[in-house]
């Protein structure tokens, strides 16, 4: 009944009287009050001034698409006239009507051939219950009904804001001029400026462009239903329909399309997509290498008739020379329109300078001074907004006090507001109030959350509401997950599709077929013509989180049947054989069947990382890759993968020539120079200038490149431990780069550990510094690496030694001795016996460190310092009277001292045999310890033993 009050208010409908109905209702007062309605005689015959069926009388219905006709109890043998005049009319008609049989009991096979073809459904109601949910077209009834309503209206607490747009006159000339040029162009601007609004106002309002339905990539929405869009609207669908026979790989297939949109005649309509962001990593190059990369850096750098505009919040970088996107920026809303938003939401007693301060917190953000507005709309804490920081912004992409506000906004809703938000928030576009409303939400409800400021309505014809994505964050998962509500709001995009033709129909379908799929519907989905599997690979990603192994193998079987040249859809299917431990040769058949069918550099990172997970893969991994190098010589992704592979195989010089390639391949990434600066920092000797120009290239290219600071402050800080004149200038450097690399959310251990040692290092040669700071950084490095990191140990034993903390020093310095007996935990156990008075033990281990120590290691500079300062203690005589003011104190030492150079050259960590004894007093002791095993007395005295072993072994001064 809802379908046919929508379309009688469109005025695309027509009711057909029977004849059984025409006795029936005809004389009746009911349709006396509905007369005015578009009726018609379902015959050849007019009837007390009721036209009879022609094509005439069913214009309503037949110059629209979507028109519905309703034919009430028909009967065949009593209205085969009707079926013949209707079959007649609508034989020349423009649009097809939808019929609808009234009727309790109707046979669709007694319908004469001309209309077996038109889309039918039946309702099964008693025609004078049809005709009582009709409206009534009497003038006094009308009077009488808009009378309460107008006055429960003016009586109602809650206002609906004014749908308006406001400014923006800039950006709509910029807009229009970009879309004017055709090919790509990116409508960039935080979340919240109003993209979609902007491109409603400019595009939705034009005569002379059209707007397409919008592309909202993400979770469901992928290559497969932005190829089949823009393959809709170029008219290009043999490429994707006939890949069965023709096989082309995903990097032909992505050429053929954009080609496809050199197409003559569709440069009047407008795709906007959507969601390129979450593809993004933070620098703006895209995080994977799967088709829809490849696709979408195809459609960044290529020039096309169509216009495709891309809202994002993030721009798209590293595109090379080839790139053809133009960028329109969106800035904030000035002064007058934030009056203006004042005015929309009925405050007229605003003060100008409230509007002054709104506008120098919010910046102009549309949605933060919206939000501004409505908290504005209450007195009571009006002065307050303006005493805190409320909705303060740095710049218009600093969210988060509005983030923080919209949490205590969505905390503070009633229980009945939260669940109209979530049952909008199913919807993947802007609908219809009315839909929702059918579907339970009430309209006070939801007026009272467009006063909020929480819905989006559009400023068109036909309004539509939408929940904004600020908002929907702010809602659990749960809550936004609802079978039954999928379900219903997918029959509407389904039933919409039907009245569609092209692109609008294939685009609802795909909608349809999503929310069919996530209510779990599967048998509802549409067949849109196209190898379209988005929807069911999100399905399958589904199934393997929630580890239901057997239905997720059974969908992935499926999936790769019906998409055999589908790379995700391959992919998932060997995580789950992953999953399942499958036999390592079916796995690696699995990866050459898609490497052979549908090749993309994703499916061989893909591979790579499962052979490098596998104990000695290594090398097999490196050989995938270097055959994904030379399948893709134009990635420079895979080059720079390969040769990290390279280089912790040992082969520093491959490493090094596979990085330089890639850098002439895609000269402005800043990875690439910071992995090529590694290598030549541990291939080449000192100072590395030419690992320290790359570096400052790479923060030239990206300022907050993290990896570049902390291996330039890295860089630096060895810098200045080699040269002594410019130091100063090389740690204060260095001290600048590691502090910003080390802010309070950081989980880089390495750099922590640089910055804890560089603070060490300063004190060591006598400058001021941090000791607290140098603790705190070391503790969170060590913490991080599992309380185990050898450097970090020993940058703490050091903390402790000058803290007065020895016994803590030197338990540190056991826990590095046993990881790595590296020479810089040689130095610092020097400095533990030289805090304690020991001066010629600690001359010996510092001068241990600095023969082990390799000669083009930066650290024997400051070890020299060290052993020049012992010497001339033990030279002047000074350190006998050091070592005589120690005797007696008892000595803080590692229970695992390392063996003296008297005792032979060191072993390598990780090499010591540890023989057991053989002899009788070893015996006598094991069988001991094993009659003791539950006496503490007898653990305590063992204990005691050995430590006195271990004292009566380690060296003499």
């Amino acid at each position: 009944m809802n379908r046919v009050l929508s379309a009688l208010s469109e005025k695309r409908c027509v009711f057909a009287l029977s004849v059984k109905a025409r006795n029936d209702l005809l004389n009746t007062e009911e349709y006396g009050e509905r007369s005015a309605h578009p009726w018609v005689i379902f015959g050849s015959q007019a009837q007390d001034g009721i036209p009879a069926t022609t094509a005439e009388s069913l214009a309503s219905c037949t110059e629209k698409p979507g028109g519905l006709l309703v034919l009430i109890e028909p009967d065949f043998s009593k209205d085969s006239e009707g079926f013949t005049a209707l079959e007649t009319a609508l034989a020349s008609a423009p649009n097809k009507p939808r019929l609808l049989v009234l009727a309790r009991m109707f046979n669709p096979f007694q319908l004469p051939m001309g209309l077996r073809r038109l889309k039918l459904d039946q309702l099964k109601l008693k025609s004078k219950d049809f005709l009582a949910g009709l409206p009534s077209t009497d003038a006094s009834t009308a009077e009488a009904q808009d009378a309460p309503s107008k006055s429960k209206k003016r009586s109602s607490k809650t206002r609906a804001p004014q749908p308006v747009f406001l400014g923006r006159e800039a950006e709509k000339a910029a807009l229009l001029e970009a879309i004017g040029q055709q090919g790509p162009t990116l409508l960039f601007g935080a979340p919240g400026l109003g993209k979609h609004w902007l491109i409603e106002e400019t595009i939705g309002k034009s005569e002379s462009l059209e707007l397409l339905e919008e592309v909202v990539l993400g979770a469901g929405v992928g290559f497969d239903s932005l190829a089949a869009r823009l393959c809709e609207i170029s008219g290009n669908k043999k490429i994707l329909t006939a890949q069965g026979k023709q096989s082309l790989a995903p990097r032909d297939l992505i050429k053929g399309i954009v080609a496809g949109l050199q197409k003559p005649g569709i440069e009047n309509q407008v795709l906007p997509v959507s969601g390129i962001e979450s593809f993004l990593r933070r620098d703006g190059s895209l995080n994977r290498d799967d088709r829809l990369a490849m696709l979408l850096k195809a459609l960044w750098t290529q020039q096309y008739q169509l216009p495709i505009v891309f809202l994002s919040p993030q721009q798209p970088e590293r595109l090379g020379s080839n790139a053809t996107l133009k960028t329109v920026s969106m800035e904030g809303l000035s002064r007058e329109d934030i009056a203006a938003l004042f005015a929309a939401y009925y405050i007229e007693d605003v003060s100008e300078e409230h509007i002054d301060e709104v506008h120098k917190r919010t910046l102009g953000h549309p949605f933060a001074a919206r939000l501004f507005v409505v908290a504005y709309n209450d007195l009571e804490k009006r002065e307050k907004l303006f005493a805190k920081k409320f909705l303060q912004q740095a710049h218009l992409g600093d969210l988060d006090r509005l983030r923080n506000h919209l949490h205590l906004v969505a905390e503070s809703l009633s229980p009945e507001s939260k669940k109209a938000l979530a049952l909008i928030a199913h919807a993947p576009i802007p609908m219809p109030p009315q839909i929702f409303s059918d579907l339970g939400l009430n309209r006070g409800t939801r007026l009272e959350l467009m006063s909020q400021g929480l819905l989006d309505v559009n400023i068109a014809e036909h309004r539509r509401v939408s929940i904004h994505p600020l908002v929907s964050k702010h809602l659990s998962r749960r809550s936004k997950t609802d079978f039954e509500t999928y379900e219903k709001i997918g029959d509407e995009l389904s039933a919409r599709a039907r009245h569609k033709e092209g692109d609008h129909r294939l685009a609802m379908n795909l909608w349809a077929n999503l929310l069919y799929t996530r209510a779990r519907k599967h048998r509802n989905v549409r067949d849109t013509g196209y190898p379209a599997a988005d929807h069911g690979i999100e399905a399958l990603q589904g199934l393997m989180r929630s580890k239901r192994q057997d239905l997720a193998t059974q969908r992935a079987n499926e999936l790769v049947k019906r998409n055999p040249l589908n790379t995700a859809a391959r992919l998932l299917h060997i995580e789950v054989l992953q999953n399942q431990r499958t036999d390592y040769n079916k796995i690696r058949d699995a990866y050459k069947q898609a490497g052979s069918l549908c090749p993309t550099p994703e499916l061989y990172h893909h591979q790579a990382t499962w052979e490098s997970a596998r104990k000695g893969g290594a090398g097999t991994a490196a050989k995938t890759l270097a055959r994904a190098v030379a399948a893709f010589p134009s990635n420079a992704r895979l080059k720079r993968r390969l040769a990290v592979l390279t280089h912790e195989m040992g082969e520093h010089k491959a490493a090094e020539a596979q990085l330089r390639e890639a850098l002439l391949t895609e000269p402005e990434m800043p990875d690439t120079h910071v992995q090529l600066a590694q290598v030549l920092y541990e291939t080449q000797a000192a100072p590395w200038t030419e690992s320290e120009t790359l570096l400052r290239a790479a923060l030239t290219l990206d300022s907050d490149n993290h990896p570049a600071k902390a291996r330039l402050g890295a860089l630096l800080r060895r810098r200045g431990m080699i040269d002594e004149k410019s130091r100063g200038l090389f740690w204060e450097e260095a001290l600048g780069l590691l502090e910003q690399c080390n802010t309070k959310g950081s989980r880089d251990a390495k750099a922590l550990t640089e910055y804890g040692l560089l603070l060490l290092d300063k004190i060591q040669v006598g400058e001021e510094s941090d000791l607290k700071a140098a603790e705190e950084a070391l503790n969170r490095a060590n913490k991080l690496r599992g309380k185990k990191d050898p450097y970090a140990l020993v940058g703490l034993a050091r903390v402790f030694l000058r803290t007065d903390r020895l016994e803590e020093g030197a338990k540190a310095l056991e826990q590095a001795l046993k990881k790595h007996a590296s020479h810089g935990a040689l130095a610092a156990l020097g400095e533990l016996y030289a805090f304690q008075g020991k001066i010629f033990r600690a001359e010996k281990e510092f001068r241990q460190a600095w023969q082990q120590a390799p000669e083009a290691a930066p650290e024997k500079g400051l070890y020299k310092i060290e052993l020049t300062r012992l010497e001339g203690l033990i030279a002047s005589g000074a350190a006998l009277e050091i070592e005589k003011e120690a005797e007696g104190k008892s000595v803080a030492e590692p229970l695992m001292t390392a063996p003296s150079a008297e005792d032979g050259p060191r072993r390598d960590a990780g090499k010591t045999v540890v023989r057991r004894k053989t002899d009788g007093k070893g015996a006598s002791k094991k069988k001991g310890r094993g009659k003791s095993k539950g006496s503490a007395k007898a653990k305590a005295e063992a204990k005691a033993e050995a430590k006195a072993e271990a004292k009566a072994e380690a060296p003499e001064p």
